[in-house]
């Protein structure tokens, strides 16, 4: 209640709110009766720089991981808002597949309620030898596990963009994700990946086999269709967003004064 009452003082007091999504923008829209007019639509931006495509062979080699195996990655938060213990079900629908391997990168370490409660669900599924926590990894070392990987799955109930999707597509990855945030477009764009119609594990175990059992474009051309993620490109959309609020506040400020001067 706290957060939404917040929310709302918010959205009313601003000049500007820049959502990441059209989603996004119909969701204030909708909940907060904002004015499409206050709504700019800029999305999240990625390092190309640092997100880029390394031989996978070699980044694994660098993490210790098979060579053979067929590695699944999930990065984030460990909350019930991402999706994880939906996930690590889906593993048992994968099991013809022998060497199949998730990678959780995230976390608040192994004592934290709710790693403990996924750390318990690995057991009671019976997946240990298919499960790796790996932990909190610096942002430099993130490349190198996604270009480890086969796939980043991302099981998310809900993401205002998605951003880990939008990084192991800039190292040329296919992505598996809900239909949450950004991660339709960018997947359709990209050509790489498959975006499941729900969180249902079997639903997750489907996109996963599909996107393991056919070739995928290149890693070069995959991050091609995200170019346009720049930080650079980003940047420039948010200062014509920061224009067009300070043209608005101008005008508005124009139109306050000669109402100030009337009442004397």
């Amino acid at each position: 209640e706290l957060r939404i009452a917040a929310e709302k003082e918010l959205v009313e007091t601003c000049h500007r709110i820049i959502a990441p999504t059209d989603r996004e923008k119909d969701s204030l829209v909708r909940y907060y009766g904002v004015s499409e007019q206050k709504i700019g639509v800029v999305p999240c931006g990625v390092n190309l720089d640092l997100f880029h495509p390394q031989p996978k062979q070699t980044a694994r080699k660098q993490l210790g991981f098979d060579p053979d195996d067929i590695i699944l990655l999930n990065v984030g938060r460990f909350e019930p808002l991402k999706g994880i213990d939906r996930l690590l079900e889906a593993l048992n629908h994968l099991r013809d597949y022998r060497r199949i391997r998730l990678v959780i990168v995230g976390g608040d370490g192994n004592h934290a309620p709710e790693s403990q409660f996924l750390r318990q669900k690995v057991v009671n599924l019976g997946i240990e030898d298919k499960v790796m926590f790996a932990g909190r990894v610096e942002q430099k070392y993130l490349p190198l596990y996604y270009s480890s990987a086969d796939v980043l799955v991302m099981a998310s109930h809900y993401e205002s963009f998605g951003l880990v999707g939008l990084e192991a597509l800039a190292c040329g990855r296919p992505v598996v994700s809900t239909p949450v945030g950004a991660m339709e477009s960018l997947i359709q764009q990209s050509h790489a990946g498959f975006v499941v119609g729900d969180t249902l594990p079997r639903s997750l175990a489907k996109g996963i086999q599909s996107v393991i059992t056919h070739s995928a474009p290149s890693a070069d051309e995959i991050r091609k269709s995200v170019l346009e993620y720049s930080w650079s490109n980003v940047a420039a959309a948010i200062l014509k967003e920061y224009e067009t609020a300070i043209g608005h506040q101008s005008y508005e400020d124009d139109c306050l004064v000669p109402a100030r001067a009337s009442y004397g």
